[in-house]
């Protein structure tokens, strides 16, 4: 009994470049149809409002990086806390959340993008309509100021309770023997328990969301309509269309070849 031809990894290889004009053939059309279909879908505008960001060093010492990146981290995780967007649907109209299906944060959370770009933070919002992309833009930014606003005051708040509600009581203490001078120093809670003072002081630093009140913000633009949608979907429609075309082809030409050793293998049983 004679064995069965193997499949050669050189001769499949020379058939798949013989059957090229195939490949690109359905290539080409591929991309032809992911075009075709990013003009068939409705046009998406991106509208942005930009925000400043940084440390006030004028009011702090220099921080390490790592403590720099943690604070500013906050921030962003504020921008996109649901305690913002929450804020930010409640000045929207009730028909057009209506009509995108925003019920929650959540929802309008997929159509949001914070991008960072150092000390400038973009506020990014896309939508088929680019005045209402520019409305919620703003809103997001204004609201996003309110949430801060809130937050630094408590810190604020925080810190003056640590500075100011306490008396320090220092004594001196000579070891004996030693000729050794000491200062024995306590704090003492001023118009207040300790356990009121920490209370407060807890809830200070809950409602300030971690936010250090070192930090400065401001509106460095507000969000206008865009001019032009984006095109960036359309050029991933059309690599996504060449792609399933260039591996359809390189299906078939393998299919090819899979029945030719097939043929090949029964004309040798026969």
């Amino acid at each position: 009994m004679e064995p069965k031809p193997e499949m050669n990894i050189h001769e499949l290889f020379r058939r798949f470049l013989r059957r090229w004009p195939l490949i690109i053939l359905l290539g080409s059309i591929g991309a032809l149809a992911g075009l075709v279909f990013s003009l068939l879908r409705s046009p998406v505008y991106q509208a942005e409002a930009l925000l400043g960001i940084n440390i006030n060093y004028g009011i702090t010492e220099s921080l390490a990086l790592v403590v720099e990146d943690r604070a500013l981290s906050r921030l962003g995780t504020l921008v996109l806390a649901d305690s913002t967007l929450e804020r930010l649907m409640d000045s929207l109209p009730a028909e057009t959340k209506d009509e995108r299906n925003w019920k929650s944060p959540g929802d309008i959370r997929e159509d949001l993008r914070l991008d960072k770009r150092l000390a400038t933070w973009a506020l990014v919002v896309m939508d088929t309509d680019p005045e209402f992309a520019a409305f919620v833009a703003q809103n997001w930014a204004e609201a996003t100021l309110e949430i801060f606003d809130e937050a630094n005051e408590h810190a604020w708040r925080a810190v003056r309770l640590l500075s100011g509600s306490f008396i320090i009581d220092c004594e001196e203490r000579i070891e004996e023997g030693e000729g050794a001078q000491f200062w024995d120093c306590r704090a003492f809670p001023q118009g207040a328990s300790a356990e009121e003072l920490s209370e407060e002081f807890e809830r200070e630093v809950a409602l300030s969301h971690g936010v250090l009140p070192n930090i400065s913000y401001e509106l460095l633009q507000g969000a206008s309509p865009p001019e032009e949608p984006i095109l960036w979907q359309r050029a991933w429609l059309i690599l996504a269309g060449t792609l399933l075309g260039i591996v359809l082809g390189g299906g078939l030409s393998l299919r090819d070849t899979g029945s030719a050793y097939r043929a090949e293998d029964q004309s040798q049983s026969e």
